[in-house]
């Protein structure tokens, strides 16, 4: 069991990514999704909870990363494996559309929807000459490539606002790995490449874009950090590991989910750049998602030990949506209409 404690720890340092947050305006009546995976005895399996109640989706190797509610219809992004590779895709009120052919490894971080429109963002291999990650956005299940397969990158988060797509994430660029925003397209450093750097997950306010992720210091340490239209913020102190999430925007408050390591990884969020603790240290925490309203604040997320337990919380306070005694982490939450 402590090899699977080592594989979160693995998973929430390097790829975090995998974290879109969606977040409506909610009250206590509003039912609460969260997406994430479950460990069957065999395989990690995809896996929604709604209000609390888990619903597989997938009964093969599978996960699931981000959620996405409109109207009646609830979207799920992640993979599913066919035995060989990870295939991207995606579940429309659990039936899974695959956006790729299965014939190389992929994987989808992020849906959001507009209006009729369905936005995915995530990455595959491609063989040009040799194997590179190209970071991709599907639109109604039509690919674009974001960058050129020169170097591996991912793209990690989709926001739609005022007909504009954003999707945040990164590139590798021969020496370091260098946080991302595309603008219809359009690539944005948001780091000098000096120190490594990812974005995962952005969300726009106004005419404001926030992206959240982690940018390493001089130290040697990854920091939790916000770009603001392009400014950098910083989050945790920079005298261990941090790293940003997830963003989100309530009623002109600034909501970041993320970790920051004081000897463990603590799960945590910052409001208006002040922190608030969720998890006490003992176990490994890690806070993946969030979303906010003037009353409520939900963080979706895990604890983990020997075994890894999937976690909401709610003003700070958790529910356990997987037993103690099995494994499951959850990586986004959406409070539908």
């Amino acid at each position: 069991m402590k090899r699977i404690a080592l594989f979160f720890f693995i998973i929430a340092t390097l790829v975090v990514s995998v974290i879109f947050t969606s977040c409506n305006r909610e009250d206590e009546a509003k039912d609460v999704y969260v997406a994430g995976n479950r460990f069957s005895g065999q395989d990690w399996v995809a896996t929604l909870w709604k209000n609390g109640a888990a619903q597989t989706l997938s009964n093969s190797s599978s996960g699931a990363y981000s959620v996405y509610v409109s109207g009646s219809d609830v979207y799920v992004a992640g993979y599913e494996s066919n035995g060989f590779y990870n295939v991207a895709a995606l579940w429309k009120n659990g039936a899974i559309q695959s956006l790729t052919d299965g014939t190389k490894q992929a994987n989808a971080y992020s849906i959001f929807v507009a209006g009729s429109d369905v936005y995915v963002a995530g990455y595959e291999y491609e063989t040009n000459p040799q194997l590179i990650s190209i970071a991709k956005l599907w639109k109604n299940g039509v690919v674009q490539n974001l960058t050129d397969g020169r170097y591996n990158a991912e793209a990690t988060s989709v926001c739609v606002s005022g007909g504009n797509v954003y999707v945040a994430g990164w590139e590798y660029n021969g020496e370091r790995l260098v946080a991302k925003l595309w603008k219809n397209g359009k690539a944005q450093n948001l780091s000098d490449g000096t120190y490594n750097a990812k974005a995962n997950s952005v969300h726009i306010a106004g005419n404001d874009v926030y992206v959240a992720g982690a940018e390493g210091n001089n130290k040697n340490y990854n920091v939790a950090t916000v770009w603001k239209n392009g400014v950098a913020q910083r989050f945790s102190l920079g005298n261990s590991d941090g790293n940003a999430t997830s963003v989100y925007v309530s009623d002109g408050n600034l909501y970041v989910a993320g970790y920051e390591v004081n000897r463990v990884p603590v799960a945590k969020f910052w409001k208006n750049g002040i922190p608030k603790n969720l998890t006490d240290g003992t176990l490994y925490g890690y806070a993946q998602s969030i979303c906010a309203s003037d009353t409520i604040v939900y963080v979706a997320g895990y604890e983990v030990n020997d075994n890894s337990v999937a976690k909401l919380w709610k003003n700070g306070i958790f529910q356990n949506l997987s037993d103690v005694n099995d494994n499951a982490a959850v990586y986004s939450v959406f409070v539908g209409e």
